[in-house]
């Protein structure tokens, strides 16, 4: 198995796994379905993550709930000494209440006026303004929607758990998600309108520079076992059908030509919680109440200034399915085409030696013709080089433009770096 498969294997089962991880699921909890109005939410929560209720309409009609903004908008309890206690903030964060278009907001804009929920219909209540507020201690709390008044009064409610982080997640959040935040935030603030494409393209180069020696004596790899491809064919012809030995042979010419089927995969491996965090920062946002995160030396800094639009191109925030992930396809294609591209050499033609079971040779001849047998390598490889720039564009077609963005770079980098060693070495 040729080392850019193993690479690319190992690169998005880790990239699959790690968003299978992280990915919050709409897991509900004391959901029951004949209630006419559904308040639903995950049943746990680390401290300092995003708390969001969701609110399902199962009637027929629009229901209209009025905004408490700039406080939170549902009524809020957390269990504590026995009994229930009402949470109220006092959040010195300037909450703007106009306007009913949320996603193109920093953050200043939270919640419109009023909140409808139409009829058969989701909406999604954030409360990320007030996480750190209100949910900075483990315990039971209960988020509640009242509906009517006097007889008429209906109160739909869920509850779930504020959990401490645990050792692998407090692990990320020190060890990555801080560091890159604030270096993404730091970039942005030197860059012309603050703008966080600009950023993005500099964390992406500063990153690929900082692994340009172990990603190119990862590629000389790569290129060394693209070389020896031929011997190991001889090898699979030879010792057809005795597996032992064809791994015995196969480990010899590793050896002697100095090359690992995985020796590329490191690199390659530690752009995965790089991307993950990326994503986390983009779905957070620059928003001022996520200055928690920041270092002392950028906490003057307001991160409400982040320009997220990227001159008018694109909402870095937002998925962009249609140009960007063609691109980006495009060129993880050409980079494959490049890895995968191997120097011709001349061989001589051998000889075919037939010898009887005395060791008499019966007959000899030139090997003319070439092999019918197909190469499971060769099309292993061809395979490969179609099916990962499909991958890497439908990634870039379900997250945000800024992961996006990354990838295309990323590409780009690989392709000039990947057409330097090809001609060097």
């Amino acid at each position: 198995m040729s080392q850019r498969f193993l690479t690319s294997l190992l690169l998005f089962l880790g990239i699959y796994l790690v968003f299978q991880t992280f990915l919050p699921s709409p897991t509900s909890n004391n959901v029951e379905l004949e209630d006419f109005v559904i308040v639903s939410t995950e049943e746990e929560y680390y401290i300092g993550d995003d708390v969001t209720i969701v609110l399902t309409n199962n009637l027929e009609k629009t229901i209209r709930i009025p905004s408490l903004c700039p406080s939170h908008p549902l009524l809020l309890e957390q269990y504590k000494n026995g009994q229930w206690n009402t949470l109220s903030t006092e959040s010195g964060i300037s909450l703007e209440c106009e306007g009913d278009d949320l996603k193109n907001s920093n953050a200043y804009t939270y919640q419109p006026k009023e909140i409808s929920l139409e009829a058969k219909s989701d909406r999604e209540i954030s409360y990320s303004p007030w996480k750190y507020e209100l949910f900075d201690q483990v315990g039971k709390y209960k988020a509640s929607l009242v509906i009517g008044e006097n007889d008429d009064r209906q109160t739909f409610m869920t509850e779930f758990q504020m959990i401490e982080r645990g050792f692998w997640s407090s692990l990320y959040h020190y060890i990555l998600y801080r560091p890159i935040f604030n270096l993404m935030v730091f970039l942005a603030s030197i860059m012309p309108g603050y703008n966080f494409g600009l950023a993005v393209i500099a964390l992406t180069l500063i990153i690929r520079f900082v692994l340009l020696l172990p990603n190119q004596k990862a590629l000389k790899s790569q290129k060394a076992m693209m070389e020896i491809q031929p011997q190991l064919e001889e090898v699979r012809k030879k010792y057809k059908g005795d597996q032992q030995r064809i791994s015995q042979e196969t480990m010899l010419i590793w050896q002697k030509n100095k090359v690992s089927p995985v020796g590329g995969c490191l690199p390659m491996l530690i752009q995965i919680p790089i991307m993950i965090t990326l994503f986390y920062t983009v779905r957070a946002g620059f928003t001022p109440y996520e200055s928690h995160a920041l270092y002392g030396f950028l906490q003057s800094f307001d991160l409400g200034l982040v320009d997220q639009n990227f001159y008018g191109i694109l909402n870095l925030k937002e998925v962009n399915a249609t140009w960007l992930p063609i691109i980006v396809g495009l060129s993880q294609f050409v980079q494959m085409k490049l890895s995968f591209s191997r120097r011709k050499k001349a061989t001589a033609k051998k000889d075919i030696v037939d010898i009887d079971e005395k060791g008499k040779v019966l007959e000899s001849k030139k090997d003319d013709k070439k092999s019918t047998d197909p190469d499971p390598m060769k099309m292993m490889n061809k395979t490969m080089i179609y099916f990962m720039p499909i991958m890497i564009a439908v990634l870039a077609a379900t997250l945000p433009a800024a992961v996006g963005i990354y990838l295309l770079i990323s590409s780009l980098f690989g392709v000039a770096q990947q057409f330097f060693v090809n001609r060097t070495s």
